[in-house]
Formats: C-alpha cells, structure tokens, sequence
C-alpha cells in the first residue's frame, strides 16, 4: 500500500492525518499538523522511519504513563489557559491518576477509558465531574500526541461523553443573607461575603483583590478576572459596601501614630474552608445552603428583580453576553413575578368574561333593545366528522361511500 493511501482529511481544506500498522498489527491513526499534503507525506514516511517496523512501535522507545501525561500537563505545558483551568486539571486528575496512570499511553485504548468512567459512576461520582475528569485526560493526551510521544488521535480514546448540566437556582433574600452574615462573629469574613455579594464577585476574584484597586474617590473596584481576559472588570461601589470599605481602607497603625494611611496588599487573606464555614453558617441562621458561587448568584438576582437589563448584569459579572445571566445567574423571585402580572389589563372595552364564553356587549339595538352574546363559533350540523387518523379531519365535510356532502 502506498503512503499516499494512508492520508486523509476531516475537511476540505484542513489539516492531514495519517495512519499505519503497530507491530501487533492493529492501525493507529495520528496527526500530521500539516495543511500542506507533501509535508504531510514527509511526517508519515519519517514515522515509519523512526518505528521498528513499518507501523510498528518506534524503537527504544520509554513507556510514557497517563501519569507522566498528566503531570507534563500540570506542570510543564505552554497553555493561554487560566489559572482556574489548572486548577480544574489539577483537582480532577486525581482518580485518573489511581485508576489509569500506570498505562502506557501508546497501550491505553477506547476500551480502557470507558471502564474508567463505569467505575466512577459506579463510586457515585456526578456525571459533571466525569466529564471534566474526562476533559483532563483528553487535554493531557492532546499535548502528548503533539510532542510525537502519543501516536493516535486522542480522540479516538476518549468517548463522547455528555454530562446534562443543570444551573442551580439558588441565592438568598437580602433577610436570609442579613441572617447569615449574623452567624459570623470574625468582622473580616462578613466583610467579604458582604463585598460578594455587592461585587458580584468569584472568589478567586476577592483574594486577589487588593486595596490598590480600590478608588473610594471615583467610587469603583477593579476585580482582576480569573477567568476569561473579559472578566477583568470595572464595578461601581454600591452605597451599602461604600461605608465598609472606607473605614478599612486605613491602616490601623497609622492611625494610631496620627496619620491616614491607605493599606496596600490584599483586601482579604484566604478563607481556605469557606464552603464548609458557610454550610454549618447556614444550617444555624435556618436558610438555604450556598456556596461562593450562590452568593454570586444572589448579586446578579437581585439586580434582575430590581429591574436590571440582563446585560448590564452581564458586563457586572464579567460576561461577554447575556446568555448567563437569563439561564444561570439572573432568577427572579415569586414576588416579582407576580407584580410583572400586575401590569395586565384587568377590564376589556365593552367585553366581560362569562363563564368559559366571551360575551360582547353592543348595546340596545334600534328595535329590540336587548343585548347580544357572541359566544365561540358552534360547529356545522350535518354528518358527524372521524376524531381519528393520522391527518385531523376537516370540519363542515365528511365522505360517506366516495360522497361528498356538505354540511348545512
């Protein structure tokens, strides 16, 4: 078989992939990274150069582990992505690590990965953390098979796998958030809930904020995105965070020796266990368990019941558009639902409502003097019309022995 035979394209125009035998003869396909069909034929027959065999398995070649992957991953790839991603990668490699890391990545097959995940669910683990754990392992075989160490196509590994995310829809009443913050007998936590709340900030966005991005004069905070590019953002100071941040803004020492001194630093050190501070926290006060993630919820819900366009809210929290906003953050409470309701008409001109049938009031007529009911049109008299079929029948015609009748 000719090299030529062995390249192809996903589509027109892109990049060239290959393929070839291993020394056990199962084919392996990877990528060229060429758009150029030539050069694309040079990585194949160099491939074949470097294995043992025409497609086998390159020569002296180390076994490189899922865990080596992994940690190439974590530690020493170039990437554009954020710290949160890595942090993602980080947290979820943990049971690919004690499930699959100990296989070679040139062995690992489709087989293997989906044993992976039948074993997580079967550990109860959320279909949403299969799927970032799943998103690691295709990342870490990414970079593998771009460095020529992996030699098939991760994506012929790693199954479509889709987990139904559904948003939550929790977040509090400015009573249920003034219960919580009543729980907290440390000033400096309520401070940061309450400077969540009021910012609509992500948490690693409040311990990274430093009072250099504080301008009580222009009245704005400067949250350091760590997200997206776009999360870097301008937010107004509300009048109930205005007073907080003033009088914390000076350094207590200073004061002390006469002078009104800025701090400078971190506005708030780490609050490591605040998941677990703000269940137990929540348990006492009586209200809905949150979560960081809730209270920033709860900024962008209340704005939303005040009224606020959903992409103001958007550009608040740091979003690119609005889509967020309407289907995770911004909930409106029953209340407001119901005074939206209120704007309803409540009376018809010339129109009342009786019972199941509108009933028009025209007035006395010239002669009779009485008042006509329009009622809901009645149907035809005549030969009663099939309810069943697959097409609906058509009112006013039936056909009896190929007749046609119409209804009177």
């Amino acid at each position: 078989m000719e090299s030529n035979d062995r390249l192809y394209q996903k589509k027109k125009g892109g990049t060239w992939y290959a393929w070839l035998y291993d020394a056990q003869g199962d084919r392996v396909y990877f990528c060229t990274k060429c758009k150029d069909r030539r050069a694309a034929l040079q990585v194949l027959r160099e491939r074949e150069r470097t294995t043992a065999s025409p497609g086998g398995a390159p020569k002296d070649r180390e076994p490189h582990r899922v865990e080596d992957a992994l940690n190439y991953l974590l530690a020493d790839s170039s990437s554009d992505r954020s710290a949160a991603t890595f942090g993602m990668y980080a947290t979820k490699a943990g049971h690919l690590l004690r499930l699959i890391g100990q296989l070679d990545v040139n062995e690992l097959k489709l087989d293997d990965v989906q044993d992976y995940i039948n074993k997580r669910l079967k550990e109860v683990a959320a279909p949403s953390t299969v799927h970032k754990e799943l998103c690691t392992l295709r990342a870490a075989l990414r970079i593998a098979c771009s460095r020529g160490i992996l030699a098939v196509d991760p994506k012929a590994l790693v199954p479509v796998y889709r987990a139904r995310y559904t948003p939550r829809r929790r977040f509090l009443t400015s009573d249920q958030f003034g219960a919580l913050l009543a729980e907290f007998d440390d000033e400096e936590r309520r401070f940061m809930l309450l400077t969540g709340v009021m910012l609509g900030a992500r948490l690693g966005e409040l311990e990274r904020l430093e009072w250099e991005h504080v301008d009580l004069t222009g009245g704005w905070v400067l949250l350091p995105g760590t997200k997206t590019k776009e999360a870097l953002r301008q937010v107004p100071i509300p009048a109930g965070l205005l007073p907080e941040l003033t009088a914390r803004s000076l350094n207590p020492a200073a004061i002390k020796r006469g002078r009104s001194v800025k701090r400078t630093g971190r506005v708030f050190r780490p609050w490591v266990n605040i998941r677990r501070d703000l269940k137990l926290a929540c348990e006492r006060a009586g209200v809905p368990r949150v979560s960081p993630n809730d209270i920033r919820r709860t900024f962008a819900s209340w704005l939303k019941q005040a009224g606020v366009e959903s992409m103001t809210v958007a550009k608040l929290l740091g979003h690119t558009t609005s889509r967020m906003v309407e289907l995770v953050y911004g909930h409106l409470s029953n209340t407001t639902l119901q005074n939206a309701v209120t704007a309803l008409p409540t009376t018809f001109t010339n129109a009342t409502v009786a019972g199941s049938q509108w009933v028009v009031k025209t007035g006395s007529g010239p002669e009779t003097g009485e008042t006509h009911e329009t009622s809901r049109p009645q149907q035809h008299q005549g030969t009663a019309v099939p309810r069943d079929g697959i097409e609906p029948p058509t009112r006013g015609f039936s056909s009896a022995r190929g007749e046609t009748k119409r209804a009177d």
